[in-house]
């Protein structure tokens, strides 16, 4: 089933919505400015990856988990690596006080009670003959509370099913295979992982024989029958010239799902194009309790990338290139190869489920980092096999027309 691509607020809205200051342990201000700030940085990162994927039918990704991942990698970043990394992940500064904020943001999240469980974590997997630096490994787990582990770069398969089994005990199994085995090679220095997994339920449930087959408008043209769930209930409510939105409460009161819905019929697409942060964050602050007649669909789904490049075009280029320096986390020169990123989302009658997680590759870099020269066989070439030791051709031709 094709969903609206605009459930993705939601997802945002399950993280920016806890309230500060519930808990005795959070402190006052300035400390929350703090939290405040890493929040809307996430917000904006994940509105800037919707962007990218706007070609997609549904997108889903989880700001708070890719955004955690890439912090992690800042902590061993130096010069102009980590300007970089600050300018896209941190635009308000990037600083000790800021690091402190997420770690109180990190553990505020955190919640197990009747209706609700949130859980995070976060985990650094070190190649086991390769040493991280001990202020680089100090400082994942002071603010991230990170988790130590080793694997064997000479086994893919066994290493990568060690990490996925910490990723999927982490989201209650919701995502399983987020590293490949050929994802860990010779190269693989460590791995950097952030987990995430919320399920809450509705404070009011929906009837589920209220829920009816009903058009949802793929375009102003375009319709699908799809089962839409019903009901007439109090609720947070926004409405401006381009939106109307309702914000759903869980159990317990700290969550709620939001969900924007454009006043004009559009496609996917173009509602990812039109999304802003400042728009969101608009919605969020202009709820108002309102009754309302509210119907969305059920919906389930799940999204997994490389983010590597869509990061590049966002201003990550040299943070994800060979030219990087992590020299804060390693004393040999590595880079991050690839940044994997899988998201699952189920919403029904009875509330809602996500997971997620984010793993940053380090991979070794060879010591000579000169812009390479470029062959591309793309046209009739010579070939040979040889001898090494006396030259003596085995084989020589030209392939003019490649069969396969």
């Amino acid at each position: 089933m094709r969903n609206h691509s605009i459930t993705l607020a939601a997802l945002f809205f399950l993280l920016l919505s806890a309230p500060i200051g519930v808990h005795g342990d959070v402190p006052p201000e300035p400390a929350s400015k703090e939290m405040r700030s890493v929040m809307r940085a996430q917000l904006d990162l994940g509105v800037k990856l919707v962007h990218a994927y706007n070609n997609d039918a549904n997108v889903c990704v989880s700001p708070y988990s890719i955004h955690a991942a890439l912090t992690q990698v800042r902590l061993g970043a130096k010069g102009a690596t980590a300007q970089e990394l600050d300018s896209v992940l941190f635009p308000d500064g990037y600083s000790f006080g800021v690091l402190q904020g997420y770690a109180m943001l990190n553990r505020t999240l955190v919640q197990q009670h009747e209706g609700l469980k949130v859980g995070l974590a976060n985990s650094v997997w070190v190649e086991k003959r390769t040493q991280l630096l001990a202020s680089f490994m100090k400082s994942t787990k002071s603010f991230f509370d990170s988790e130590p582990g080793t694997f064997d770069g000479s086994k893919p398969e066994e290493s990568a099913e060690r990490i996925n089994r910490w990723v999927a005990s982490n989201t209650a199994d919701r995502i399983q295979n987020l590293l490949s085995s050929d994802a860990i090679g010779p190269d693989l220095v460590a791995v950097l992982v952030n987990a995430l997994y919320f399920k809450g339920s509705w404070v009011k449930p929906f009837k589920q024989d209220a829920t009816i087959q009903a058009p949802f408008w793929l375009s102003a043209s375009k319709s699908i029958d799809v089962p839409m769930m019903r009901d007439t209930q109090t609720l947070a409510y926004f409405e401006d010239e381009q939106w109307k939105a309702v914000a759903m409460p869980f159990t317990g009161g700290l969550f709620e799902y939001l969900v924007m819905v454009p006043k004009r019929k559009l496609t996917a697409e173009e509602v990812a194009r039109q999304l802003e942060s400042k728009a969101i964050v608009r919605c969020i602050e202009g709820l108002s309790s309102q009754r309302v007649e509210f119907s969305m669909p059920r919906h389930e789904l799940r999204y997994k990338r490389n983010l590597v490049d869509e990061l590049s075009r966002l201003g990550l280029s040299r943070a994800l290139s060979g030219e990087a320096d992590y020299s804060g986390m390693a004393t040999e020169r590595v880079s991050v190869g690839r940044v994997l990123h899988e998201s699952f989302i189920k919403v029904d009658e009875y509330g809602a489920e996500g997971a997620a997680a984010t793993a940053a590759l380090m991979e070794r870099m060879a010591a000579f980092t000169a812009t390479p020269k470029v062959l591309a066989a793309d046209r009739p070439f010579v070939f040979a096999i040889i001898h090494r030791e006396s030259s003596a051709p085995l084989f020589l031709g030209v392939l003019g027309e490649p069969k396969v």
